[in-house]
Order: C-alpha cells, then sequence, then structure tokens
C-alpha cells in the first residue's frame, strides 16, 4: 500500500487498534472516496455497537449521549446541555466507562465513538441534537467571556471551535495532545543556539512535504503541500539574536517528550522598540506600509504592553504527528486570549483558508511576493483590542444561530423595573458608559443601579452577575 493511503488510515482510526482491525477487508480506496459514506457509516455502527455494550441503561445512556457531542467534558457542562443536575455517583459511573479518558480540561470519549455517536443522534433526534448543541456553545461562550480563575480558556476556545462545526477548523484543532507530551520553551540567550540549529536543519532540507488534515466526521481530507523553499525564504530573512531581544515569547521552540526541538513558532510582538524592524522586514512591511502616521501611533507601545503580534513562521517540518499539530494549534488559539492587534501572511492557500474561517480579515494593498514572483501572500489582521475581544467571540456564538441576550424572566431575583433593564444590558454591553449613555443616565446612577443588583443577586462584581444571568 502507498504512503499516503496509510497515512490517511491512520488519521481515520486515529491508530486505534479496534478500529484498524475492523478496517481489515474494506476497499480503503472506497472508505476514503467523499460523499461515498456507506462503508465508514459501517465501521462506525460497528465500533458503536462494541462499545455501548458496556452502558446498562438508559439514565447512563443519556450522559454518554451528551459527552459525544462535545470535545471535553466535566460535570457542570454536562448539567448545564441536560439542564437538571448530575449526581457525582452518576457521573462516575460515566467516566469509569472504558472509552472515556481524563484529558486536558475533563473527560473525554475516544473520538471516533464521539465521531458516530454524534451523527446517530443528529439523524434520530435532530431536535434533541441541535438543543444540546447550542447549550454546549453557551456554556463555552459564558466561560470565554467571564472566565473563572482556574479555568484553561485555552481549552475552552478549542472546545467552543468543536461545537461550531466548520470542517475545516475541525480537521485542523479536531484532537488533543496529551499532556506532558510536548511543551514550549521561549528562546533566549541560552538556548538560541537550539533554534539556531533548528534554522539550519530546516535551510538545508531539499524536499517538499505536505500535512494532511482529516475530518471523520464529514470524510474530508484537506491536505496542504509545502515547498521546501517556503521555510528557506521565511527563516533565510529572520535575525534570531534580534527578536528575543522584542520580548521573551517572540521565539519559541517546540520539544517532544525526549527534549529533541521538533518546530519553531515566531510571534513578533508590536511594541515601539520591533515596529522599526516590522516595517522593514521583507514579509510584514507590506502591512506596516499600508498605515498612515496616525494609524501607526497605535503600535507605539511599550514593550512589556505590546499592541499585538506578527504571526510570522510556525514550523512543524520535522514532526507530522496529530499530537504535534495540536500542540502548535494550542499556541496558535492562546494568541485569542491576549487582548491586541493580530497579523498574519502566508503564501500557503490553506493557511490563508483558516486564517478566514478564524475571523481574520484580508488586508487591502498588503499581498506580496517575497515567497515567489508568482506566489501572492496576502495578509490578514484581527483586532481583538478591549472590548473587541469580547464582540469576537460573540460573533462566533451568533454564527450558530444562537441569541446571546436571552429575555430576562419577570421578577427575577426581585429586581425592579429599572434594575432589571440594567441587568438586560449587561449581558450585551460591557461598558458602563455606554449602559448610561443607553438609559440617558449618569454613571453614577448605573453604579447604584448595579450596587443594587448585585446584593439582590447574591454576587459581589459584574463579572459574577453575567455568569449567573447567562445560566438562567
Amino acid at each position: 500500500m502507498d504512503e499516503a493511503t496509510l497515512r490517511r488510515l491512520y488519521a481515520f482510526t486515529l491508530g486505534h487498534p479496534l478500529t484498524l482491525s475492523l478496517t481489515v477487508g474494506l476497499s480503503l480506496e472506497e472508505l476514503f472516496v467523499e460523499k461515498n459514506d456507506d462503508q465508514r457509516e459501517d465501521l462506525f455502527r460497528e465500533l458503536t455497537y462494541r462499545w455501548l455494550r458496556e452502558v446498562p441503561d438508559e439514565s447512563l445512556r443519556e450522559l454518554v449521549e451528551a459527552a459525544s457531542l462535545v470535545r471535553n467534558f466535566n460535570q457542570e457542562l454536562l448539567e448545564s446541555m441536560l439542564g437538571e443536575s448530575v449526581s457525582r455517583a452518576s457521573f462516575s459511573r460515566l467516566t469509569d466507562l472504558s472509552f472515556i479518558r481524563p484529558g486536558r480540561g475533563g473527560y473525554r470519549i475516544h473520538a471516533l465513538l464521539r465521531t458516530s455517536l454524534s451523527k446517530e443522534i443528529r439523524v434520530r433526534t435532530p431536535q434533541r441534537f441541535k438543543q444540546l448543541r447550542n447549550r454546549s456553545i453557551a456554556y463555552y461562550h459564558r466561560e470565554i467571556v467571564t472566565p473563572s480563575p482556574e479555568g484553561n480558556i485555552t481549552d475552552t476556545i478549542a472546545n467552543l471551535i468543536f461545537g461550531l462545526e466548520d470542517s475545516v477548523l475541525l480537521s485542523t484543532f479536531l484532537e488533543d495532545t496529551p499532556n506532558g507530551e510536548y511543551e514550549y520553551e521561549s528562546v533566549h540567550a541560552d538556548n538560541l543556539h537550539l533554534a539556531e540549529q533548528h534554522i539550519q536543519e530546516v535551510m538545508q532540507a531539499e524536499a517538499d512535504y505536505e500535512r494532511s488534515y482529516f475530518n471523520p466526521q464529514t470524510g474530508q481530507l484537506h491536505q496542504m503541500d509545502i515547498p521546501a523553499q517556503h521555510d528557506r525564504i521565511a527563516f533565510g530573512n529572520l535575525e534570531l539574536a534580534k527578536l528575543i531581544t522584542f520580548g521573551p515569547d517572540a521565539v519559541r521552540i517546540i520539544k517532544n517528550r525526549e527534549g529533541a526541538t521538533i518546530g519553531l513558532a515566531i510571534f513578533i510582538p508590536i511594541h515601539r522598540h520591533s515596529l522599526s524592524y516590522l516595517q522593514i522586514q521583507p514579509v510584514s512591511r507590506h502591512y506596516f506600509n499600508t498605515l498612515n502616521s496616525e494609524q501607526l501611533k497605535d503600535y507605539r507601545t511599550s514593550p512589556d504592553q505590546p499592541a499585538g503580534r506578527f504571526i510570522y513562521h510556525v514550523d512543524l517540518r520535522k514532526d507530522d504527528s496529530i499530537a504535534a499539530r495540536a500542540a502548535l494549534m494550542r499556541l496558535l488559539i492562546s494568541l485569542l486570549l491576549k487582548p491586541g492587534m493580530l497579523v498574519f501572511s502566508s503564501p500557503l492557500p490553506y493557511h490563508q483558508e483558516i486564517t478566514k474561517r478564524m475571523g481574520f480579515n484580508q488586508v487591502e494593498g498588503a499581498t506580496h511576493y517575497e515567497f515567489g514572483e508568482h506566489i501572492p501572500s496576502p495578509t490578514f489582521m484581527l483586532d481583538i483590542r478591549g472590548e473587541r475581544q469580547r464582540a469576537y467571540f460573540d460573533r462566533w456564538v451568533q454564527s450558530a444561530g444562537l441569541s446571546l441576550t436571552p429575555q430576562l424572566p419577570d421578577n427575577l431575583f426581585g429586581f425592579t423595573v429599572k434594575e432589571r433593564e440594567v441587568a438586560q444590558l449587561v449581558l450585551s454591553i460591557d461598558s458602563i458608559a455606554e449602559i448610561a449613555n443607553k438609559l440617558n443616565v449618569t454613571q453614577a446612577a448605573i453604579k447604584k443601579h448595579l450596587a443594587r443588583i448585585y446584593k439582590k443577586a447574591g454576587v459581589e462584581r459584574k463579572s459574577q452577575l453575567l455568569k449567573k444571568l447567562m445560566e438562567l
């Protein structure tokens, strides 16, 4: 069998022994034909039948079904999805099942059972599927905009992406990295030689390579071909010793469990010290040349508070595993947690597609040809400064057809009419000044209303109130 088919089979089964054995005798060519779901459905059906022998009663089956619709789950999420409490004993029975494993940010069902069971629920009970999915999206959105101190928002964002069911994003972000398998290490003077050695090895590589992203839910395979010239040009323009002076996380190496460097990520912080470099650097200069002097002022911030980051290059030539890719994706997702402006430019069509689906906008007049005379590289920008960050995540939820401002019930917590009106606005407006302007009153009046609202709702601050209201 050719290597491409083997790689696709491994991506399809995630290396799971039972699934690999069940594919013996199947026509793999037919299995992977798009829009020919018969063999995939038969395989998923057999897997589901075998695994669900462990689930003896209907109440436990309901928990399994709800858990199959999300990437990770915990007890609170299942309660939010089902609209009822889940006892500790019931949750323990669920997590004791052989196809459930602890993972980053909670527990997860094995991806193949999750795929087959969620598809079955979608067909059998479409309205219930929609209700459970929407409640999970609302839960994740609530955790992002009103984070708890112990939560990991990077995981939560990945979980929200999973719920939105975009085929390209699912193929890219679907799986996760086991704890401890990969780690990020900031490059500084003492380990600069490791990053330089990695770049030298990549620069010497002559072979082109590819990365395949397979979505088992749809059977779609997305393939990205990366010319060796792409990495050589990107790394050839860099001065690592200068880059690391711009910030502690400007350059990061990705290491595997054995401590070997398998990748490099370069996210250049944008501030008054790095701006002049970015304005002349071949790949980044085209964006900054579109800005006038007034717009450039926004980027002249202090180094300890960068205005944003230029996502310059990510490289994983040495490791094409799903886990390595997921480690890199986690690093990219973490950028969404830092309010600021994110700028990215790439000649690779798949990178461009991911960027657009993540909500970046193409910058007019910033397309360049640094990677080849006939290879256009558009530039994209995402502005998530201040309240725009909340609006960005709001748009994701709205794209799924969900309302972010449910109507609060009358007599809630004994609120007066005016207090209820203020509480309703808290669901959609962050700023006290904006709420005051909306109601045509002073900010001091809004603060007095909020103080009474907090007391009646049994909370101490606005983030706690918002979380409580969104749980209604």
